[in-house]
């Protein structure tokens, strides 16, 4: 008896310093499932656990290249579940880009103790191949703006006021040699509104201010 309670004491240790796969009442837990994709400029992270997650909060970790884990957000199963049991968090891409990001998600019970995910990380190569930038800005009567995509690739350019509500929306291929563009401002109303290039699910924007 003194061996198997010992025992129990030093997984109820391992929990509480952390590890990919860390005993939750006794019982070895792990993720069922956890991904990261980009979609609209945000790390869209998923994930499932086969434990009753409302006795605790899920802690969201990233990875800037390395292997060095920052926390960056707090996340309660009762606002982010999702009917099939999954949980969901978006992670904005941030403007200092790295090649790639790297996430994990920590769970952590009323008690204290926690199950750590295994990384996962998503490429932001294709992200930086897309840019766009507006000027002057103010703008008067014309928006002028210019662009990087791949070459030949179809792109959406659209003009979003302050409510998000779609203004204008033009699709086109990519071509290098005019990388600038037009739009005219003259109908808009004063106000700030937002200029985005879209491909697939890979989307920048740029806010502009119409006197």
């Amino acid at each position: 008896m003194e061996t198997i309670i010992k025992m129990r004491n030093f997984l109820l240790c391992l929990a509480v310093l952390g590890g990919f796969t860390q005993p939750i009442n006794g019982f070895a837990q792990e993720f069922l499932t956890f991904g990261v994709k980009l979609e609209a400029g945000n790390s869209l992270l998923n994930w499932q656990m086969d434990i009753d997650q409302s006795d605790g909060y899920f802690v969201i970790e990233r990875s800037l290249e390395g292997d060095y884990f920052s926390p960056i957000a707090r996340v309660h199963i009762k606002e982010n579940e999702h009917a099939n049991g999954m949980v969901q968090y978006a992670d904005p891409v941030p403007p200092v880009r790295p090649t790639r990001l790297k996430y994990r998600v920590r769970w952590v019970s009323s008690e204290g103790l926690n199950v750590l995910s295994e990384p996962a990380e998503v490429s932001l190569k294709d992200l930086q191949e897309l840019t766009v930038s507006v000027f002057p800005n103010p703008i008067d009567q014309v928006i002028y703006y210019s662009y990087t995509a791949p070459e030949g690739a179809k792109v959406k350019v659209r003009l979003e006021n302050e409510e998000r509500k779609v203004v204008y929306q033009q699709e086109f291929e990519a071509n290098s040699e005019q990388n600038s563009r037009a739009l005219s401002a003259q109908q808009l109303a004063s106000g700030t509104y937002y200029l985005s290039l879209i491909r697939d699910t890979h989307r920048v924007s740029a806010a502009i201010l119409v006197p």
